[in-house]
């Protein structure tokens, strides 16, 4: 014979594992939509001579040059979904001492899904020097990304994408973007 006390336990139990269920359901259906709607900005960029590639003149290692709009620097959101409040800046990799380098820091409001803006970077600030592109940014969703790639005298050497987890946010809000990177 079934006791009311154990019908109660089975009811929790039951109703316990759906709950469980459901969250889990609403959390992967969080990540698909986010999936689809994923931002991912780069720099422009085009081949690299095939000659330069093969031979890596100059010692720069890399199939891929800048690409530039009217003689300045171009991003392209090459992802699925728009990306929102887009902070970059641009800073050079161990400079000599005494030499003043370019560095730019900025912000992009939105940039469209296989669209292209154009920074205020003029090519001739980046030719013969190593430079670190690092672009934070959101999906729709509130999503953090980041992206950073390394420039060698215009040709694209390395490139990171990657998606900023809670802890990351929470660090950031707590104590700044500059200690967080």
């Amino acid at each position: 014979m079934v006791t009311p006390l154990q019908v109660e336990e089975g009811t929790f139990f039951v109703l316990f594992f759906t709950l469980a269920a459901a969250v889990w359901y609403a959390w992967e259906a969080r990540k698909q939509a986010e999936a689809q709607l994923k931002p991912c900005v780069t720099p422009n960029s085009n081949p690299r001579d095939a000659t330069d590639a093969v031979l890596d003149m100059d010692g720069i290692r890399g199939e891929e040059v800048l690409g530039f709009n009217n003689g300045n620097m171009a991003i392209r959101n090459v992802g699925s979904g728009p990306a929102i409040h887009i902070h970059y800046s641009l800073s050079p990799v161990n400079p000599p001492p005494n030499q003043n380098r370019a560095r730019r820091k900025g912000y992009v409001h939105v940039i469209k899904p296989d669209a292209e803006f154009t920074l205020p970077i003029p090519r001739g600030a980046l030719q013969t020097y190593r430079y670190e592109l690092d672009m934070a940014y959101e999906s729709l969703s509130g999503q953090k990304y980041r992206t950073r790639a390394l420039v060698d005298n215009l040709v694209l050497v390395e490139f990171r994408f990657q998606s900023l987890r809670w802890f990351v946010r929470l660090w950031v809000w707590k104590f700044g973007r500059s200690r967080a990177s």
